[in-house]
């Protein structure tokens, strides 16, 4: 199973049975690695979106927590929130997110059962607004992935901007993504088994070629 670390792909499957998953959608770096291969991920993260504004959004988290303890001990649980919850599984990290705002998903990708994945344009999306909060290498990494099947990079911008609902300026985020300063070192990132090896440095330079005016 490609773009699953080992510890993950052995509970993935029993885990895609569950009923609780029906409704909600694989984001992050784990729907992206299944997608490309570009890297191993082993966090399951999971969310879902207001069908209509208003909705007041829940995580049903006593239901996911009796069901994900038929698949294998839960060592943890933390309640970040009444819409956000987090479950440490067979060493395996889970999040139940249900955000307050309009889906960014244009499309789900049908992967294992009950398990579906955000596509690409929405999990760069919603990278480059949790680049706000947090300057990861491997996010970086993974959006030179996308650039590098979508090169596009304008409107993954654009889309960035509309999930933010507009707080998250384009300015903003094309200096973020032109500025390799900000991608420190990412602890542990050879583990992952990176397909590409490539710098910081590298990546802000391939982004702002993509972002030169095509003669």
């Amino acid at each position: 199973m490609k773009g699953i670390a080992k510890h993950t792909q052995q509970i993935i499957e029993p885990v895609s049975r569950l009923d609780c998953l029906k409704g909600w959608t694989l984001v992050g770096g784990t729907a992206l690695a299944i997608q490309l291969g570009h890297r191993l991920s082993e966090d399951l993260d999971f969310m879902r979106w207001q069908t209509h504004k208003g909705e007041r959004m829940d995580v049903d988290w006593p239901q996911i927590r009796k069901e994900l303890e038929t698949v294998a001990e839960i060592q943890s649980m933390d309640i970040l929130d009444h819409n956000h919850v987090e479950f440490i599984v067979a060493g395996v990290k889970f999040s139940f997110y249900a955000r307050e705002s309009k889906s960014p998903v244009n499309h789900t990708v049908p992967f294992l059962n009950h398990i579906v994945l955000a596509d690409m344009e929405a999990i760069a999306a919603m990278k480059m607004e949790v680049m706000l909060r947090r300057s990861k290498f491997r996010d970086y990494y993974d959006l030179y992935c996308i650039f590098q099947q979508q090169p596009d990079v304008m409107k993954f911008v654009r889309a960035a901007g509309e999930y933010s609902n507009h707080t998250l300026k384009s300015k903003h985020i094309l200096a973020m993504l032109t500025d390799h300063h900000r991608f420190g070192e990412d602890q542990n990132f050879a583990q992952l088994e990176p397909l590409y090896s490539i710098s910081a440095q590298e990546i802000e330079t391939y982004i702002k070629n993509l972002l030169l005016p095509k003669v």
